[in-house]
């Protein structure tokens, strides 16, 4: 099999480069580096493309999937510059339909995201209607609908994931990340509190990037377009996220709160999502942490890593 990973130097990408390539895979990785990075993937070992999707011309004769990540998934940024995340993350899509429809690629895998729900405190599942509250939540579903039509005018076989929060220790953003930096520079300015973003109310869903790559692999596209949810399936406040951070570093803290609308992080942020992963655990995955497990196995990897 010849798989084609957009994205493929980011941080998820580049566990599904690994993950593809001990299955025996040939792979090709398409990445501008705008975020991504080439020490996240073994260079040796694929055919490496530095282009911008928005431009891509790759030759995509001899590829069997399309593994496609490639995204602007900054929320926050998605607030400054609506239309730059907005044009990134359709025009990339649009274009690289444009590409597998061309060469006669049928099999299809995008990486969506939670945040096209909106706010569902209660376990959401597949079929509820989406809501998104972001521009990049936005965005993500305008690409869904894109590739539900690409699916039924070129009889794609489609595999929609809509992640929850992805954790792990080559994450250089989100929440535990961000935390674990703050605790840092704290013990090293002598100091015990430690700023979070919001109430510490905020509930979410956290998987580790290990157990997502499992629930992406496990599937080959089947004919049509189907979205699967991938998330442990329970979920944590930011106030826990911040007690297993800080237990794990060794540290006691008290919490100072910089609230945003609704108690937010930030405007766009979810207040509370949490996914019901029954739809994929039927296809034969299960996640080997939940969500607190993911947090801590992460804080344990990244406190290894000095430059973090």
């Amino acid at each position: 099999m010849k798989a084609l990973v957009t994205g493929g130097c980011g941080f998820i990408g580049g566990y599904l480069v690994d993950g593809l390539l001990s299955k025996g895979a040939d792979v090709m990785v398409v990445d501008n580096l705008s975020s991504g990075n080439l020490d996240n993937i073994p260079v040796e070992k694929v055919e490496f493309f530095e282009r911008d999707l928005k431009e891509m011309d790759v030759p995509l004769d001899s590829v069997d999937v399309v593994y496609h990540l490639a995204a602007s998934s900054d929320v926050r940024a998605g607030l400054e510059e609506r239309w730059a995340q907005m044009r990134e993350n359709l025009f990339t899509t649009y274009n690289l339909l444009e590409q597998m429809a061309e060469y006669g690629v049928k099999n299809l895998v995008f990486t969506s995201t939670s945040a096209v729900y909106g706010e569902n405190p209660s376990s959401v599942k597949e079929e509820h209607f989406p809501k998104p509250i972001s521009i990049y939540g936005s965005s993500k579903l305008a690409c869904e609908g894109m590739i539900s039509a690409y699916a039924h005018l070129f009889d794609l076989r489609v595999a929609v994931f809509r992640l929850a929060n992805i954790v792990g220790p080559r994450a250089k953003k989100g929440v535990v990340p961000e935390l674990v930096k703050k605790v840092r520079k704290a013990k090293a300015a002598r100091k015990d509190e430690l700023e979070i973003l919001g109430d510490g109310t905020q509930r979410k869903s956290y998987l580790y990037v290990e157990d997502c790559v499992d629930g992406i692999l496990v599937l080959i596209p089947r004919p049509g377009f189907e979205i699967y949810n991938l998330g442990s399936s329970d979920s944590i406040t930011v106030n826990e996220v911040a007690d297993a951070i800080t237990d794990e570093m060794g540290v006691k803290m008290s919490y100072r709160y910089k609230k945003s609308k609704g108690g937010r992080g930030w405007l766009g942020d979810a207040k509370e999502i949490e996914l019901a992963a029954d739809k994929l655990r039927a296809r034969g995955w299960s996640p080997k942490h939940n969500s607190e497990e993911a947090v801590r196995r992460t804080v344990r990897e990244l406190t290894i890593d000095k430059n973090m």
